[in-house]
């Protein structure tokens, strides 16, 4: 371990199950940051910090060379063993990573990058050699890993050394570490702020990878997390025959905007809410930073009816600063069903908002899973039909106010136009009635 709290020294620990011991201490000659073994080298460790590359004997604790192919101006964070003996990638913050050989202290080509070098990893499978590539992964500070290929120029490749692929943004934050699996064409890669673990698969003739799986959850803590559809007695176990679908835990909240749910019996049920199609090829058109920014605010209050989930949405959600309620499908993981709002409200950004008055604080949901009842800053509790999305009343309850004529008038009214003829010409039907019976 480097111990990055007293400068210049690197100190050996042995590791138990249960305790660290330290062993000794090694004093260098520059500030570490990162280490590595190179393969082969036996009891000799390199390191690399803000004062350039030394190759140290932790055994013996001697500093055995300084290498001048490395600009000591340059900081270095990141170290990796390449396929070949004795040579090495070294990433710098400046965004250059530079192959060299430890051996002769040679310098042997220089990668370019526009922001710092976080992680690297050599592919080995078999199917590169096949291709005739030899591909490197970057991981940057911004979030992007790139591809290369570090195969020296020929004729069938007269540039060599080319970028074979980008992904950009992948981590939002930045790239954490990049692994290639031994002998097998994928990737692994996680980031600093994303919260997640990443798996590409690479086996497209151009040798650009794919997202194969991925495990994701919030980049930011929740406020808002419950059981969906919880049981009576509100705990879930084995022992009374509860599945794993019962042991689901939804959650939201979180500044990312999203909505997801997690299992705790089986990770592979873990998964995100969709909020519409396409939002990625969105944001990319209207140029914006990420797709939070198209995503729904951040979640404040759930609530959930099994009884109609066959039929239509069988969840409800609120959001912060925010008057309108949002019906969701817990089969399908996706927002499904109508937006729950007054009539008279504006949908569209362009016109005037609902009050603040009207932002929702608290929702339930009938155990019918027909209706939703939800509270407001104002104090106004609103009725919403779940399948419909139609308003169903509000309390406490307000009188329509009345506008133009007091009464609709309908054309073709039998009783209306007999009402009228009476009155023009002054019939009743007690004098009609007289006139009859002396007709009698």
């Amino acid at each position: 371990s480097i111990d990055s709290e007293a400068p210049g020294y690197v100190v050996i620990v042995i590791a138990t199950r249960t305790s660290l011991i330290v062993q000794h201490r090694v004093q260098v000659p520059i500030h570490p940051i990162i280490a590595l073994h190179p393969s082969t080298y036996v009891n000799k460790i390199i390191l690399g910090g803000h004062d350039g590359l030394v190759l140290v004997n932790i055994k013996s604790g001697k500093t055995i060379h300084r290498f001048k192919c490395i600009p000591a101006e340059d900081t270095i964070t990141s170290l990796e063993q390449s396929p070949a003996i004795d040579t090495v990638a070294v990433g710098c913050v400046s965004g250059n990573v530079h192959l060299i050989n430890l051996r002769h202290d040679k310098h042997l080509f220089v990668l370019k990058h526009p922001s710092g070098v976080a992680s690297m990893s050599f592919r080995t499978d078999s199917s590169a050699l096949q291709l005739q590539v030899a591909p490197l992964a970057v991981g940057r500070k911004d979030g992007t890993v790139s591809i290369w290929d570090l195969s020296p120029p020929s004729e069938d490749n007269p540039m060599g050394r080319t970028l074979l692929f980008e992904m950009k943004k992948l981590h939002p934050g930045g790239v954490s570490c990049l692994k290639y699996q031994p002998q097998e064409p994928v990737l692994l890669s996680t980031g600093k702020c994303s919260n997640s673990i990443l798996m590409h698969l690479f086996d497209a003739p151009d040798h650009s990878g794919r997202l194969w799986k991925s495990r994701k959850g919030h980049t930011s803590p929740p406020q808002c997390i419950r059981y969906l559809h919880p049981a009576t007695n509100g705990l879930a176990s084995y022992h009374d025959g509860t599945d794993a679908a019962a042991c689901q835990i939804l959650s939201g909240g979180s500044k990312d905007r999203t909505l997801r749910i997690f299992s705790s019996a089986r990770s592979v049920l873990d998964k995100e809410y969709s909020q519409g199609q396409g939002l990625l090829k969105k944001s990319k058109k209207f140029k914006l930073d990420s797709v939070a920014e198209l995503l729904l605010p951040p979640v404040t209050a759930m609530s959930s009816s099994q009884a109609r989930s066959r039929n239509w949405g069988d969840l409800v959600t609120i959001h912060q600063n925010h008057s309108f309620c949002y019906v969701w499908s817990t089969k399908r993981g996706a927002q499904s069903g109508p937006i729950l709002r007054q009539e008279h409200w504006n949908v569209s950004t362009m016109k005037a908002p609902p009050p603040k008055s009207t932002h929702a604080t608290s929702v339930a949901m009938s155990s019918c899973g027909n209706y939703a009842i939800v509270g407001t800053r104002g104090g106004t509790i609103y009725r919403y039909n779940v399948q419909s999305g139609m308003a169903r009343g509000q309390y406490p309850f307000k009188e329509p106010e009345e506008k133009g004529p007091k009464k609709l008038v309908r054309a073709g009214d039998i009783d209306r136009t007999m009402k009228s003829l009476e009155k023009k010409f002054k019939i009743s039907n007690r004098k009609s009635d007289q006139d009859r019976e002396e007709l009698d």
